[in-house]
């Protein structure tokens, strides 16, 4: 649930945060073929999100 409403997502990784700026690898394969273009990034703490960014596969 994200701001009162369900909300779908590609993938989930649950990590400690301790503040040490420890860096976080997060690895996605999937079945397919990635989709060129623009995609999004969006981080999540309790259903209030924390952090989003893009990148864009050529």
């Amino acid at each position: 649930m994200i701001d009162g409403a369900e909300a779908f997502y590609t993938a989930k990784q649950d990590l400690v945060f301790d503040n040490t700026r420890q860096p976080v690898q997060f690895l996605y394969a999937k079945g397919a073929g990635y989709k060129t273009g623009l995609h999004t990034v969006e981080l999540y703490e309790g259903g209030v999100m924390i952090g989003k960014t893009t990148f864009t596969l050529k």
